[in-house]
């Protein structure tokens, strides 16, 4: 299931990408963050191998993420791996003027075993989830 959505954040692109470019301020914004554990690489840098767990719902989740590219002012893409799905992640970071960013993320996701069904029945509930988290991110950013 392929997907893009878009926010336009009322920041400076600079400023954007130094918020989300720290680790240390996932936890103010990602819903059901729990714990981020580096597994290898520099956390942030390409390559990086970080566990993350959170929770969804009433259920615990443990994802392994794996940086692909760190390519900022442009790009930042990342694979995340669990039990349910595996799913390919590229924020873009667009100056669309000097006071505004426009984010765009385009999500590849393949769930797995009984997760596929759920693709089928609830189908907007990925990209639903994904703005929920941008719109987190917006609001923890606007705020600083």
């Amino acid at each position: 299931m392929k997907y893009e959505t878009e926010v336009r954040i009322a920041l400076p692109r600079e400023r954007v990408i130094e918020l989300f470019a720290n680790r240390e301020n996932v936890p103010e914004w990602h819903p059901g963050f729990m714990e981020m554990k580096p597994v290898s690489g520099t956390p942030g840098e390409k390559d990086a191998v970080t566990e993350f767990i959170e929770q969804i719902g009433k259920r615990t989740v443990t994802t392994v993420e794996t940086i692909t590219s760190c390519s900022f002012p442009d790009e930042w893409s990342a694979t995340y791996e669990n039990k349910e799905s595996s799913v390919i992640i590229d924020h873009f970071f667009e100056a669309a003027s000097q006071a505004e960013t426009l984010w765009t993320v385009r999500t590849n996701r393949r769930s797995k075993g009984l997760m596929r069904i759920m693709d089928m029945l609830v189908p907007d509930a990925y990209r639903e989830e994904t703005m929920k988290h941008m719109e987190s991110f917006k609001s923890f950013a606007e705020g600083q």
